[in-house]
């Protein structure tokens, strides 16, 4: 079971990078995602929502289709919370770790995310198919705000499926 309650991911102009803040039950845990490491993990992520339940049963000339669908309706049900910040309750114990590598692999109900920094393994991140298409969604809006074009986004991420700014959280079930 995680320790995780929420995480903000949110694009950094300063720092030209993704920042995850990860509230756990005692700290705030911050994690930085460079443009090349995350450029490496979405098409992965995006192949795997080929795979997906909701895609897998749609005939094959409607799998777009679907994957919008879906898209759409993980969107729709994104809870828009308070952005993860240190507080006097819950502070920031850690120093700011820069993750290196993640690992993908598949869970019990989706995917699991494993960040490391060098050979730590600094947090692991469980998703759900909906977790995975609502960070996707939330991810999309960071390169956005970052005017980080890449050819890799499909079409059935667009704007129609934004949730308002790349400041959302995720809240993990």
């Amino acid at each position: 079971m995680s320790d995780i309650r929420r995480f903000t991911t949110q694009y950094e102009p300063v720092e030209d990078r993704v920042r995850l803040s990860i509230e756990l039950k005692n700290e705030v845990q911050v994690l930085w995602l460079t443009r090349r490491l995350l450029s490496r993990l979405i098409p992965p992520l995006l192949e795997r929502m080929d795979t997906m339940p909701s895609v897998m049963l749609a005939p094959k000339p409607q799998v777009q289709v679907a994957q919008r669908f879906s898209q759409q309706a993980a969107v729709s049900n994104l809870k828009r919370q308070k952005n993860v910040v240190p507080t006097p309750e819950i502070p920031q114990k850690r120093v700011a770790t820069l993750v290196t590598s993640i690992k993908v692999r598949s869970g019990t109900k989706g995917v699991v995310l494993d960040f490391k920094g060098g050979e730590e393994l600094l947090r692991s991140l469980p998703f759900s198919e909906v977790g995975l298409r609502q960070w996707l969604s939330v991810l999309h809006q960071n390169y956005s705000c970052a005017n980080w074009a890449e050819a890799f986004w499909p079409s059935w991420i667009s704007s129609e499926t934004r949730v308002g700014h790349a400041r959302d959280d995720l809240l993990i079930n």
